[in-house]
């Protein structure tokens, strides 16, 4: 995740949502990330693909 500064101010998160975040430098648990889906539950097309591997 990275953050844009716009001139008014504005601060915007930009997220890689294809690409499996890292922690420490090591991937996200897949188990903590299916967790988060099953809590808040999204339509198909915004699910990633990394995230629906086995």
């Amino acid at each position: 995740m990275s953050f844009g500064l716009y001139a008014e101010g504005r601060v915007m998160p930009n997220f890689e949502y294809d690409v499996r975040p890292t922690i420490d430098g090591e991937p996200a648990l897949l188990s903590e990330a299916k967790a988060d889906l099953a809590r808040a539950p999204r339509p198909e097309r915004w699910v990633p693909k990394w995230l629906t591997e086995a």
